[in-house]
């Protein structure tokens, strides 16, 4: 039953709050899982706080082994990265039986406002992101802000794609 749920889009998107909410659900149902924060593990383990391109991959494979040897303990593991690399998320699905790819699809522009504003106040880039991001190629879902839909439709659709 263990899987590897990989959630990526922009920092600031919502990766770690729908991955919050799919943890729960998910432990409520009964299943064994551990969700890979991206940030979280970035400053646990890697004291690295280098953003070139270089360094946000190898912190993505870092990501991907955890992911590895959590599943092969038959955990499920929830990551939320940004690793917007096509390298990586191919190697997904070949390293991972059960690989489950969702992407949040937001504006550039709306990681200026609201809520987000904080995170981007005064940029004129996003930090952290190389605008050349490899945004997934063929996600398993993708989730696109919307101010009317709430984080627990997004819940439902991601619920709805790991029955199927």
């Amino acid at each position: 039953m263990a899987r590897v749920i990989w959630i990526t889009g922009l920092p600031g998107a919502g990766k770690t709050t729908l991955a919050k909410l799919v943890k729960l659900k998910l432990s409520s149902m009964g299943e064994c899982c551990i969700n890979i924060d991206g940030d979280e593990v970035r400053n646990l383990l890697l004291n690295n706080n280098n953003f070139d391109s270089n360094s946000r991959f190898s912190i993505a494979l870092t990501y991907q082994n955890l992911a590895k040897f959590l599943i092969d303990q038959d955990i499920t593991v929830i990551v939320s990265t940004v690793s917007l690399f096509h390298s990586i998320h191919k190697s997904n699905r070949v390293k991972f039986e059960k690989y489950y790819e969702i992407f949040l699809d937001i504006e550039l522009a709306d990681l200026f406002i609201g809520e987000r504003a904080d995170l981007y106040n005064s940029c004129t880039e996003v930090p952290g992101v190389n605008l050349k991001v490899e945004y997934p190629e063929n996600p398993d879902l993708i989730l696109k802000l919307d101010k009317n839909k709430s984080r627990n439709a997004w819940l439902n659709s991601v619920l709805k794609i790991l029955e199927n």
